[in-house]
């Protein structure tokens, strides 16, 4: 949460040194925060399929009898679960207006969600 609230932060500060008015800045914030997260709305059921494959394309490439040569990776797991978070923060960040970007680059953070997916499960251990 901590880099979530340092966007929303960053934004504010930006949108207040723009115009001589913070009513106006507020408002402009408001409206741009409305607008971010009613397109992230229309995104959600492309991002929730890509958060499917990414947990069924792990659970199906996970070792279930270790192999000869064929390992688990904890560091692989560990980015995995960053990768996760790194993408919800984005998309957290985007819908709260902080993030002034096209609404398209929030679909290379859902393949960032389902890639971390797909990286943290392959890696599990056999035996949890």
């Amino acid at each position: 949460m901590t880099a979530l609230a340092a966007t929303v932060l960053i934004s504010g500060g930006a949108d207040l040194a723009r115009g001589p008015d913070p009513a106006a800045a507020a408002a402009r914030m408001m409206r741009g925060s409305s607008e971010q997260a009613a397109a992230l709305g229309r995104m959600a059921p492309l991002h929730l399929l890509w958060t499917a494959c990414g947990i069924l394309g792990g659970l199906a490439l996970r070792d279930r009898v270790p192999r000869k040569g064929s390992h688990s990776s904890p560091t692989a797991a560990w980015l995995g679960k960053r990768a996760i978070a790194a993408a919800m923060v984005s998309a957290a960040a985007f819908a709260l207006g902080a993030l002034r970007v096209d609404p398209g680059w929030i679909h290379a953070g859902a393949g960032l969600h389902a890639f971390g997916w797909l990286v943290y499960l392959r890696n599990l251990p056999a035996r949890l």
